[in-house]
């Protein structure tokens, strides 16, 4: 297992510099068609979810809190090799009930906490550390990592108001006509305040075509609450933002592969 990198030494912000992190890694992935957790595939001879705990590390998050499933002990044994506390998620019962799990571990934390999905090796500590710095020099509550895309099937939509500014997420199964023709989507990686976090995860409703707790829905909340909610936005990546199928994880090797030869 290669280790990890090392910590960014100044973030150059505002605040006390304190992170946490909490990794969603709790998903079956069952379009990887495959008896392995979809967070433990390999990319580059390492699992997807070592380059999201590297990318955390790297922005000195601290705890770093992974959410797994009680069936997949070889993802709490990883995390627990790479020096991060790990919660059970006991039913998959959506986003919103996973970071619940994470709650008795970072509620009390004085500082600002990332979530992170546990399949998404592109989102890097250098585009996390874009994220937090609007979100402080902004004095946000939440701020919510966005991307372009040309296809955004299957992804949250970014839904803006007149103004441009964020007023919800909606997923692709809950979407109008209107909202479904949205390209800019939610990457699924997002900073909070603490108490904005915590304070609208009891509000969670499951009234939505999954019968899920949404995260995304903790961002309607808090723009009704009149938070300061911002985006930052990654524009168009290279290759699927997260892995949910075997070509995902073919697109996203090409990408780094370009992307080293770029760098030579």
């Amino acid at each position: 297992m290669p280790g990890l990198p090392k910590r960014k030494e100044k973030f150059g912000l505002n605040s006390n510099g304190k992170l946490a992190a909490v990794i969603l890694a709790a998903g079956e992935g069952k379009r990887m068609k495959s008896s392995i957790p979809k967070v433990l595939h390999e990319l580059r001879g390492k699992p997807l979810l070592s380059y999201v705990i590297e990318a955390a590390y790297f922005l000195h998050a601290d705890p770093i809190v992974v959410i797994a499933s009680p069936r997949t002990s070889e993802i709490r044994r990883l995390a627990s090799e790479l020096k991060t506390v790990v919660a059970v998620q006991p039913e998959p019962r959506g986003t919103g009930d996973a970071v619940r799990w994470a709650q008795p571990h970072v509620e009390s934390f004085h500082g600002d906490i990332l979530i992170l999905c546990g399949d998404a090796p592109l989102i890097t500590g250098s585009l996390l550390l874009s994220l937090v710095r609007l979100h402080r020099t902004t004095n946000a509550e939440a701020t919510i990592l966005t991307a372009e895309l040309e296809d955004a099937t299957g992804y949250g939509r970014i839904v803006r108001n007149q103004t441009g500014n964020v007023i919800r997420i909606v997923e692709q199964a809950d979407a109008s006509e209107s909202e479904t023709a949205i390209r800019e989507v939610n990457t699924g990686a997002y900073c909070f305040t603490p108490a904005a976090l915590f304070e609208t995860l009891g509000e969670l409703k499951t009234d939505n075509a999954q019968g899920e707790f949404y995260l995304t829905d903790v961002i309607e909340s808090l723009v009704r609450r009149q938070a300061v909610v911002q985006a930052f936005s990654m524009g168009m990546p290279r290759a699927p933002l997260g892995i949910n199928t075997p070509q995902d994880l073919e697109e996203t090797a090409r990408a780094l592969d370009l992307e080293s030869g770029e760098r030579q």
